[in-house]
């Protein structure tokens, strides 16, 4: 349910809640494949139920085609680059996003952000680049689009951003044989804690303004970079 209130709220984040627990329980196969599959799902009824515009689904179509080409990068290099250090980097970085979003009226200092080298397509390949690599890429994603726009356009970018990102995994994953009656067992017991998780979500993204949006955005961030510094050291 939190998971999937995270999804509601934001936009993206069940992953960094999902994916673990259930790993605990059921092992890190299982909890992939069913996790891509129910955001997979509840992607496509988040997009059935918001209005886009053309404007939105230029950036949206422009984000992905940077996000495929960083991970056919990534991917064809998984297994030879030192996955350790490439967690490490992606950690601090997060983590300087996260205490930005949380620090900053605007959710990263701008002169930063103006940088020639800091662009919504500079993100973009980085994130497929290390979504194909160690399996983390929503949060360049995040930390690129955000200063954007305002939170509910936000939200709406990062669902079809997303979807399209998890059609991709979720196609790699059939092919590989990580499909079993375990993940549709698991699917069919978590939907109803995701409805609620997701209706609960969306209703609080109603009530808060911009300002608490950033802080709920920064506090993922952070927690993220310390789940992956945890995996480091664990």
């Amino acid at each position: 349910m939190t998971a999937f209130f995270l999804k509601g709220l934001t936009g993206f984040g069940p992953a960094m809640v999902f994916v673990p627990a259930v790993g605990l329980l059921l092992g890190p196969r299982i909890s992939l494949v069913a996790s891509a599959f129910i955001d997979l799902l509840v992607g496509l009824g988040m997009l059935l139920a918001i209005r886009y515009e053309k404007e939105d689904w230029r950036f949206i179509l422009t984000m992905s085609g940077f996000m495929l080409l960083g991970t056919m990068v990534g991917s064809s290099l998984a297994g030879y680059a030192p996955a350790q250090l490439v967690l490490g980097l992606i950690g601090l970085f997060v983590l300087f996003f996260g205490a930005n979003f949380i620090l900053y009226d605007l959710p990263l200092p701008p002169r930063f952000f103006k940088s020639r080298f800091f662009k919504p397509w500079a993100g973009g390949v980085i994130g497929g680049f290390t979504g194909g690599l160690v399996g983390i890429s929503g949060p360049f994603v995040v930390a690129v689009t955000r200063p954007l726009m305002d939170k509910t356009r936000f939200r709406q970018v990062m669902v079809a951003v997303l979807f399209i990102g998890g059609a991709m995994r979720l196609f790699v994953y059939g092919a590989v044989g990580m499909w079993n009656v375990e993940v549709v067992r698991l699917i069919v017991l978590a939907s109803p804690g995701v409805i609620i998780g997701l209706l609960v979500g969306f209703r609080t993204h109603m009530t808060i303004g911009e300002r608490k949006f950033n802080l709920v955005v920064g506090i993922v961030l952070v927690l993220i970079a310390l789940r992956i510094g945890w995996g480091l050291v664990g």
